[in-house]
């Protein structure tokens, strides 16, 4: 879709197979029970060609010799039309009125239906959640029998969303998967994408990494189609955690290298901060201290821009545990000190107490 574009998006290209490549390695990886980069390194080979990612190729068309002939076709007589039976007439027209009044009923029954959901959309919006789970099955049952698979998918994603929220996650996957299963069938990308990504987001949380990467991969291919650069954004930063936890921090830092790319193309502060704080993680993990606080240090600057306190907080928080850790008592108690701020200045009471406590030991 890309390369057809008078301007391709090199970023989208790359991103795309580089995505790629990690997932068929990952494959060759658990088939031959052997760790394979066979691919991502083709793959980061070609990228560092100077290459053309327009597609200028025109359609080869058969030389004039090879083109099969024309078969003539025969000219049949024309068929005298017969004379309708006057009884045949009449019980055609009541099939035509039945068939009339059978369309009619459609049109109703799927008004209806489209009514029904704008409000169940209201309710959700609203956080009317009780409402959405009670009359959501109804209208369900009703979209299921007038086969309208793009409704049924947003009902099962409302309803899926609410068991998220609540911590009743079979529920929600239950949900999730049926979305996906309407939404292949209808063509809606969007709606599967973000299905996919809720249900690797649940995986991540339950450390079940191997269907959380799945999951974040399939949403990452499907808004790749789509072009939603700022959903890819934030997959490419789950991905690159995953990866991290699992002390890839080479892959990880790849991942997080893309996920910057595409926030900082949509002028997402925010993302990139995120992105930044992590990579500062990963050279934490890695005891390169010095590189750590520089990408803290950018990071709070990204969401002091944003104005994104919370992101701010955790990153002085992180960044006063390494200068506890080297001694530096004085410039740690500075940091903590300016994360308790903005911990009391969104009112988030737990971050305000531990901050306090950490404070309070320096002193001791």
């Amino acid at each position: 879709m890309q390369t057809k574009k008078d301007i391709p998006s090199k970023t989208i290209i790359k991103s795309n197979l580089k995505s790629s490549a990690e997932i068929l390695d990952e494959y060759i990886t658990r088939t031959l029970n052997r760790h394979s980069n066979v691919v991502t390194n083709w793959v980061d080979a070609l990228l560092l060609q100077n290459i053309d990612f327009k597609n200028s190729s025109q359609e080869v068309k058969k030389p004039d010799s090879q083109v099969e002939p024309k078969q003539k076709i025969e000219k049949t007589p024309p068929v005298e039309e017969e004379k309708i039976n006057p009884l045949l007439e009449n019980n055609t027209n009541v099939v035509n009125i039945n068939k009339s009044e059978r369309k009619n009923t459609r049109k109703l029954a799927e008004f209806k239906l489209n009514s029904l959901n704008d409000k169940l959309e209201e309710h959700f919006k609203q956080g009317n959640y009780e409402k959405v789970l009670s009359a959501g099955e109804k209208i369900l049952q009703l979209a299921q029998k007038l086969d309208n698979k793009d409704i049924q998918a947003k009902i099962h994603m409302n309803i899926a969303t609410i068991q998220d929220e609540n911590n009743n996650f079979p529920a929600a996957l239950e949900h999730y998967n049926a979305v996906v299963n309407l939404s292949s069938q209808t063509g809606d990308k969007k709606i599967q994408a973000k299905a996919h990504y809720n249900m690797g987001y649940i995986y991540d949380d339950l450390g079940k990494t191997k269907p959380a990467l799945d999951h974040y991969y399939a949403s990452l291919a499907l808004n790749g189609e789509t072009e939603n650069i700022k959903d890819q954004a934030l997959t490419l930063n789950n991905i690159g955690n995953i990866l991290a936890s699992k002390k890839e921090y080479r892959k990880a830092l790849e991942h997080y290298k893309l996920s910057y790319n595409f926030a900082k193309d949509q002028d997402d502060k925010t993302g990139q901060a995120s992105v930044l704080s992590n990579v500062a993680g990963v050279f934490k993990n890695l005891q390169e201290d010095k590189k750590a606080l520089e990408y803290y240090r950018e990071s709070i600057k990204l969401d002091l821009e944003a104005g994104n306190l919370d992101g701010c907080a955790k990153s002085y928080e992180h960044a006063g545990d390494i200068m506890l850790k080297n001694k530096q008592f004085d410039k740690a108690e500075t940091l903590y000190s300016k994360s308790k701020s903005i911990a009391q200045q969104i009112g988030d009471k737990n971050w305000f107490t531990r901050m306090t406590e950490k404070i309070n030991k320096l002193a001791a």
